[in-house]
């Protein structure tokens, strides 16, 4: 069957081709249909005529994925700067059939676009007019994973720069150059290379302070507020570690967690986590152990150190407080 399709403003001819029999060979071939044919050496011509099918719907979006992100939060996929994470945009046209499909990443003031041809090999990718690059983030690869009615590319994109925040867009076209436009798939990648910033902790319940030196008996319970800072993809761990004479106890709160959860993962010598909660949780965080000085601890000295992980593990390293 010949078919030739129309968009109902636009006609796009083939050839046709003619089954014959020969009378003398006893035997049928086919040929390419032209006008130069001579009845007086064939019997019974059959002509298969072309056939016209109208197709005015462009390719439907099926589904829409991004992987190999650090973390999610609803429709924000978080990252950090110049690691690659993948795009996945799946299409069908039960018509004419797939031909195009773009992918498109805008932020302020910045606009990438990258095609793939069905047409083409499975790893096909074409820029997209001028201009539509960025020194910020890169469409690096394309690789077809379907090619039926459906048509399925996984793209590879970087971005390079702290900050930077992505809407995600996908533009469909088939055979017959129907095409649905740029629609927003609502999932955004999002930027973050800087770890959270660490702000002083606070000492509480103590007998004597001087400077910032705090004194305590053995046996005494007292209390350190630590703090810090994070707008972009949130916080994820608070470490404590009080560090001295012989003694390295730390402990950490998971942010997504009980306000009252810790972790100790270091055992002290001299010193005991017994306690914990949170007083405030926003872009700053928060969180205050109570510590108790051991029986053995007299006469030891000890420094607070804090440090601070965020949600795609940027790590604010220990700091002497």
């Amino acid at each position: 069957k010949n078919k030739l399709w129309s968009n109902g403003k636009n006609n796009y001819s083939i050839p046709g081709r003619v089954y014959v029999t020969d009378s003398i060979k006893d035997s049928f071939t086919w040929t390419d249909y032209t006008y130069n044919l001579f009845p007086s050496f064939y019997d019974n011509p059959v002509v298969i005529p072309p056939v016209v099918e109208v197709d005015d719907s462009p390719p439907v979006h099926i589904e829409h994925a991004l992987g190999s992100y650090k973390y999610k939060n609803g429709n924000d996929y978080w990252t950090t700067p110049n690691d690659t994470v993948t795009i996945d945009l799946r299409q069908r046209d039960v018509d004419s059939g797939n031909k195009h499909q773009y992918l498109r990443l805008t932020a302020t003031g910045e606009d990438i676009r990258k095609r793939h041809d069905f047409y083409d090999g499975v790893t096909d990718i074409n820029s997209v007019g001028t201009g539509y690059t960025s020194s910020y983030l890169s469409i690096d690869a394309a690789k077809r994973l379907e090619n039926t009615t459906y048509g399925k590319v996984r793209w590879n994109v970087t971005p390079k720069r702290h900050g930077d925040a992505y809407d995600i867009r996908y533009y469909y076209e088939d055979e017959n150059s129907n095409a649905i436009g740029y629609h927003d798939t609502y999932m955004n990648l999002k930027v973050d290379g800087v770890a959270p910033t660490h702000n002083a902790p606070s000492v509480s319940n103590t007998r004597y302070q001087n400077g910032n030196t705090y004194w305590v008996r053995p046996d005494d319970i007292f209390s350190v507020q630590m703090s810090s800072y994070e707008k972009l993809s949130g916080h994820y761990r608070s470490y404590m570690r009080l560090l001295g004479d012989g003694n390295d106890n730390r402990a950490y709160h998971q942010w997504n967690t009980s306000h009252t959860d810790y972790t100790i993962f270091n055992e002290g010598e001299y010193t005991e986590f017994v306690g914990g909660d949170s007083p405030y949780y926003g872009w700053t965080a928060k969180y205050k152990f109570d510590i108790k000085a051991k029986s053995n601890a007299h006469g030891r000295t000890f420094t607070i150190y804090t440090a601070y992980r965020d949600n795609v593990m940027n790590f604010r390293d220990y700091i002497d407080s």
